[in-house]
């Protein structure tokens, strides 16, 4: 398997300010959509300093902002993300709100966080069970991914 790809912000530059503006993100292109939020690629410019970095922007769905137990479901994924800087996790820069008036996310909650290339695991995982034939990855590359999960959660 080929190593993954990492761009946006390197974690050492990762700034404690959690509150993002919409303004600051501009999406480029859908990379995934789960139960509760859409993923996209993105662009984020630093207000003070201008600079661009590519990012990951997820999208809580407009669904999910019905019932407040998701959008604190949401918001607490962040908050606990942002405390977390390891090598095995995407890093989260931080969260913020759409206005309520936006044409695409009108009043959504996003999370922007650290972009990595290379595909999800869990897709990797359940096309591997679908085709039991077929080897999609092999125990040496499992192996390899379980060590990188455990040496996250310490």
């Amino acid at each position: 398997m080929a190593q993954q790809e990492v761009q946006g912000q390197p974690q050492e530059q990762h700034t404690p300010s959690i509150v993002f503006s919409s303004a600051w993100v501009r999406l480029t292109a859908p990379i995934g959509e789960g139960a509760f939020s859409r993923v996209f690629e993105g662009v984020y410019r630093n207000p003070e300093t201008l600079e661009e970095s590519v990012v990951a922007v997820k999208i809580l769905k407009k669904a999910m902002l019905k019932r407040r137990s998701d959008c604190l479901r949401f918001i607490k994924e962040a908050k606990i993300m942002t405390k977390i800087s390891h090598r095995h996790i995407a890093a989260c820069y931080g969260i913020g709100k759409y206005e309520d008036d936006d044409l695409h996310n009108p009043g959504s909650l996003f999370i922007v966080q650290e972009l990595i290339r290379g595909g999800n695991l869990l897709h990797k995982v359940y096309k591997q069970m679908l085709n039991c034939n077929k080897c999609v990855y092999t125990s040496r590359e499992a192996l390899s991914w379980l060590m990188g999960v455990a040496s996250g959660m310490l």
